[in-house]
């Protein structure tokens, strides 16, 4: 009798520690589909023309900006691009991600603006979106191993 009644405990914790694992991963099915309309939601609500101030990390409040730069974002995480004064053409964003609520963009080899004998081989920028307004940082690494960490804010200007 013992026996049984163990038995039966079992097979009774072995099936909700299956219909547990289902549910769960109709769960996962769910957040994922959640989380790809979220990022294109957040792609979409940063979508247009940002005019965007750079400036260092250890900038006091009323310095000038580092540079001044035109971002041009689209509905998705393709064909971004950012135009600075002292090139022709605009930098394209190689890499575009989400992570969490940032929009995180990788661009590079390009003209430093700050060194006119400079390049900067790469510059990752971490974007927080809010309405017509934007903040966030960068980091650029130079091709001389030289590193710049700064800040961001822009407005929408379209």
């Amino acid at each position: 009798m013992m026996y049984q009644v163990k038995l039966s405990v079992f097979v009774l914790v072995g099936l909700f520690i299956v219909a547990g694992c289902a549910k769960n991963d109709d769960q996962g099915d769910t957040s994922e589909t959640e989380m790809a309309s979220s990022d294109e939601s957040s792609y979409a609500a940063a979508a247009g023309d940002w005019l965007v101030e750079a400036h260092a990390m250890d900038a006091m409040e009323g310095d000038e900006p580092l540079v001044v730069s035109l971002l041009k974002a689209t509905e998705s995480g393709e064909g971004w691009s950012t135009k600075f004064t002292h090139l022709d053409d605009a930098i394209m964003s190689n890499n575009m991600f989400m992570m969490g609520d940032t929009i995180v963009s990788e661009s590079g080899p390009f003209p430093s603006a700050i060194d006119a004998d400079a390049i900067v081989q790469n510059v990752t920028t971490y974007y927080h979106f809010h309405g017509d307004g934007m903040a966030g940082r960068f980091v650029a690494t130079y091709a001389s191993g030289d590193v710049l960490h700064g800040t961001i804010s822009g407005e929408r200007v379209n």
